[in-house]
Order: C-alpha cells, then structure tokens, then sequence
C-alpha cells in the first residue's frame, strides 16, 4: 500500500508541475529595474517637488509666497496668476 500512495504522490506532483510551467509560462515576464532613476522635475508639479526636496515646506507657507518663490526660481504657473 505504501508502494501505491508513493506512486500516487509522485504521479500528482509531476501534473502539478506540467500545470504550473503551463500556467506561468503565459505570465508576462517582470521588467528587469532600472539602474538608477533620474529625478526631473518638470511639468505641472515639478516645481513644488524641487521645494520639497529642498525642504521649502519644513515651515508653513501660504499660496501667494509659494508662488513668488516658484517665480523666483524660474517657474510660472499661470493658473495661479
């Protein structure tokens, strides 16, 4: 009987396995990361990202001297105007 569910068990592992390879073989394949990512800091929120990073916001600051310091350094926004 041993003999029997030894075989049992080995025959149900090996289906498992043609299951799985089937199975996740079609899985699209995980991208290899990237090296390094490159910071920017463009378009619409690229300027408050550089302020955070400079550590701008470490003290409260409203809207208007927000935006006088996005002017200074360059940046406009004109749905602020």
């Amino acid at each position: 009987m041993t003999k029997n569910l030894n075989k049992l068990v080995a025959d149900l592992q090996k289906r498992v396995e043609r299951l799985e390879s089937e199975i996740f073989s079609t899985l699209p394949k995980k991208r290899p990361p990237k090296d390094k990512v490159v910071e920017t800091f463009r378009g619409p929120t690229g300027g408050i990202r550089l302020l955070i990073k400079e550590g701008y916001f470490e003290t409260r600051r409203n809207r208007s001297v927000v935006h006088e310091t996005l002017g200074k350094k360059g940046r406009r926004h004109p749905h602020l105007e």
